[in-house]
Parts: C-alpha cells; sequence; structure tokens
C-alpha cells in the first residue's frame, strides 16, 4: 500500500517539532497512547491492523520499533494495563472485536470477537452491539474490563476479563431516559467510576463500586448537562511536507 502516515513528536513548551517516523504504518494512524508511568513507551495503531510498540529513547525509528502486532482488522482505540505481571495492550477494532497482547513477550494473550462479546452481554444479535471502550481494571488486578453496548441504546454493560481469560458481566448501567446509543465514554480509575456520552448530547457519572452488588442503579447515574449541537468549519492547523 502506497500511502505516507507519520507519528511526529512536538515540545508543547516550545512547540518545537522533535522528529518523526515515517516507515512503520502504511495506512492512517487512528490511536495513540502513552504508557501510563512510562513515559518513553507509546503505542500507536491504525488502519493498517497493526499496533506498534516504541521506546522514543532510541535515536532511530528502526531502533525504537519493539514489536508490531497484527490485528488482522483496522484498530480504532488502544489501551493500557499496567497492573499485570508484564505490561499488556488492548485494542478495539473498526469491525468490534477485542483483542489483548503482552508488550513485554510479544505474545497474544486472548481475543474476543464481537459474537463472543453479544454472548458475554447476552445479546442474540452479534450484530447489534459496540464495543465503546477497553480498560485496565481497578486494583491492579492486571485484567482488562469493557464498556459495550447496543446500537437501540437500550444495554450498556460493563464486562470483565477473568482469570482464565473469559469474558463476563460485571455491571448493568441502567437508566431512566428513552434509549440512547453511548458514543464515547471514559473511566476514572481513581474513583472507580464512568463518564459516559451519548447520541442525544447526554453526559452521565456512573459509579462502580467493587464492594456493592454488580448492578450499577439509576440512583447512580446523575445528568449533568444536555450538550446544544454546533457546527463549525474544519480546518487544517498546520500543513506537513513529505521529508526529502
Amino acid at each position: 500500500m502506497d500511502e505516507d502516515c507519520y507519528l511526529f513528536f512536538w515540545d508543547l513548551r516550545s512547540s518545537k517539532l522533535l522528529g518523526a517516523y515515517w516507515e512503520s504504518h502504511s495506512d492512517d494512524i487512528t490511536a495513540v497512547k502513552f504508557h501510563p508511568s512510562k513515559p518513553n513507551s507509546l503505542i500507536s495503531g491504525g488502519t493498517d491492523g497493526i499496533l506498534n510498540l516504541y521506546n522514543l529513547l532510541e535515536p532511530t525509528e528502526d531502533d525504537a520499533l519493539l514489536f508490531s502486532f497484527n490485528s488482522e482488522s483496522s484498530v480504532e482505540k488502544i489501551s493500557w494495563n499496567s497492573g499485570a505481571s508484564s505490561d499488556q495492550v488492548a485494542c478495539i477494532t473498526h469491525t468490534n472485536d477485542m483483542k489483548v497482547w503482552d508488550v513485554t513477550s510479544g505474545d497474544a494473550v486472548v481475543h474476543f470477537s464481537r459474537t463472543a462479546v453479544a454472548g458475554a452481554m447476552m445479546r442474540s444479535n452479534p450484530d447489534a452491539v459496540h464495543l465503546n471502550e477497553c480498560y485496565e481494571t481497578p486494583k491492579g488486578n492486571g485484567k482488562f474490563g469493557l464498556l459495550a453496548c447496543s446500537l437501540s441504546g437500550e444495554c450498556a454493560r460493563f464486562l470483565q476479563v477473568t482469570d482464565k481469560n473469559e469474558l463476563k458481566p460485571r455491571a448493568i448501567f441502567l437508566n431512566d431516559s428513552p434509549p440512547s446509543v453511548i458514543q464515547t465514554a471514559e473511566y476514572m480509575s481513581n474513583e472507580n467510576r464512568w463518564i459516559t456520552f451519548d447520541e442525544t448530547g447526554l453526559i452521565r457519572i456512573w459509579s462502580l463500586d467493587s464492594s456493592s452488588k454488580p448492578i450499577v442503579q439509576n440512583s447512580d447515574a446523575r445528568q449533568l448537562s444536555k450538550i446544544t449541537e454546533k457546527r463549525s468549519t474544519r480546518f487544517k492547523p498546520y500543513s506537513t511536507e513529505k521529508p526529502n
């Protein structure tokens, strides 16, 4: 595939361009994520299906590239898990699969297809299931969690990877509002809570107290605000040129 895909690095304190990687991806880069406690470890993913792990301390791109993982799809989102015995990285693909790798050994850990996620959610139609976000579960148990919802907006569930690498239900997100599909979500690990943003413009906070019953009650969801849709003209903040 003949594509120009670059990963640039800037020093935000001075707006100085520090360098770039030119050869690691062959199609659009869709996600990048720094390790939560190792700032020199970076993972990137793209529509070429590849996740690349870099050590940014190395002077060249060839030396910096430690592993390349093949998702066999198109990468949409990336998450780190530093609570395991060795660091792990997970991705959600544009075909709604979840895959996990061990970044120390480079080995694949587990793969959950859209059908498997639908089964864990107790939904009969895999095509009606959407994977929103995967994240590191609290208290450093070394396992990933997954937030997934139905495309009808009637069902949103928190699933957890068990010690046997099985996907099991952990909580059901309930609310009294009309059904609405969750567009994106953010996990607040310090408070063990989710913030969800749905297609109607509602922002909700959900509590996940691990000591309570594994169902999030209606009273735990607080509607913070309703967002008014705004249209804006998109523009490119800068242009890039291919290096000589």
